[in-house]
């Protein structure tokens, strides 16, 4: 009877895992196509800047579009093994919190006998924060996905290019990608991947408008609509140096020293990488001796990026436009992790949130 009660919770989990999979993925295609119809019809009315925008868009959910068929099967397919597993090793049903979040809405149906109270059901914080969670992770996974896509396309561009000479920048170009290939495989698995026995358990989530507001506004697509404001012009024309100067290669090697710098930054976060939640404090690496060195990082990155296109005088505010953004992230994530002992244990061995002794 013991083993019949197992088999029974394994599927009632399993198909409520599967429905909940089902259900991001049915928002990510409304969303994407949401977006898209949106960006277009803007295009058609005279907005032309967008136009790199949708082929950015198109190329980021390229992959997740791919995918979404083979991720459903091995989920329907291999899903309840995880599951069986840790019935038998005696997990109560609280070790399933998106179950719970299935189950307990499927209670308060019409024509249930034992319906709960009217409102009780959000009124969980558990509820609300694996919605939240469900929500945060619906919006990044195919962009972590699509990341891994474009990174690892630039090597099949280079393969296949009948001209392809390597010189440095196209030596500079390659470790650039490996960054962000490795960047996109750890924000991956951050959220793809929960675990306890990792320590790398979602405890929080964010719920405040301008959190929110402040991490979305770097990547698509409100990162594309806020470069309508504050996106900058880098045409070839616009360089104080030619591409093929000393001065610009060293700022292109620079820009990325600095982002391989802030992928070590992720790195050094594992499977505790996630934005717009806590998973835990973590110290070790650069985190040792600034409390956000990832945006430091990517700052400084961005910064010898354009640096040779500061001729054009406007692109100076609007690099100072993104730096605005990336302090208001750093901000507001401090004001939401304020809220746990270890985090405010840390900020008080860690002083400095930018720069070591300055800032």
């Amino acid at each position: 009877m013991h083993k019949q009660l197992n088999w029974a919770r394994c599927i009632y989990i399993h198909l409520s895992h599967l429905l909940i999979v089902l259900g991001m993925l049915l928002f990510q295609w409304l969303a994407y196509h949401g977006i898209i119809g949106i960006f277009q019809l803007l295009q058609d009315l005279g907005v032309e800047k967008l136009k790199p925008g949708i082929y950015v868009l198109s190329k980021i959910y390229l992959p997740w579009k791919l995918l979404i068929g083979p991720i459903i099967f091995g989920i329907a397919l291999f899903g309840w093994l995880p599951v069986k597993r840790g019935l038998i090793q005696g997990r109560s049903l609280r070790n399933w919190p998106y179950f719970l979040c299935v189950a307990l809405l499927y209670r308060r149906l019409p024509g249930r006998r034992c319906r709960p109270a009217r409102g009780h059901y959000w009124s969980h914080y558990l509820i609300r924060m694996r919605w939240i969670l469900l929500l945060t992770k619906s919006y990044f996974l195919p962009l972590t996905i699509g990341s891994l896509y474009t990174s690892m396309y630039f090597f099949y561009l280079v393969q296949e290019s009948s001209d392809r000479v390597w010189n440095i920048l196209l030596i500079v170009l390659a470790f650039r990608n490996i960054g962000f290939l490795v960047d996109a495989a750890f924000a991956t698995a951050g959220y793809a991947l929960e675990s306890k026995r990792w320590g790398a358990s979602f405890k929080a989530v964010e719920t405040n408008w301008l959190g929110w507001f402040f991490c979305l506004a770097c990547y698509p697509p409100m990162g594309i609509i806020m470069g309508l404001f504050i996106g900058g012009n880098l045409p070839h024309q616009l360089e104080m140096f030619s591409p093929d100067s000393g001065f610009r290669i060293v700022c292109v090697i620079l820009a990325v020293v600095f982002l391989l710098l802030y992928v070590f930054s992720i790195v050094a976060q594992g499977l505790r990488f996630a934005n717009l939640s806590y998973r835990g404090t973590v110290s070790r690496g650069p985190f040792a001796w600034i409390r956000h060195p990832q945006y430091t990082f990517k700052i400084l990155g961005f910064f010898f990026e354009w640096l040779p296109f500061f001729a054009y005088w406007p692109n100076i505010f609007f690099f100072a436009g993104w730096v605005g953004v990336y302090v208001g992230r750093a901000l507001t994530e401090e004001r939401f992790l304020s809220q746990f002992e270890d985090y405010r244990i840390y900020k008080k061995k860690v002083l400095w949130r930018f720069i070591p002794g300055i800032l």
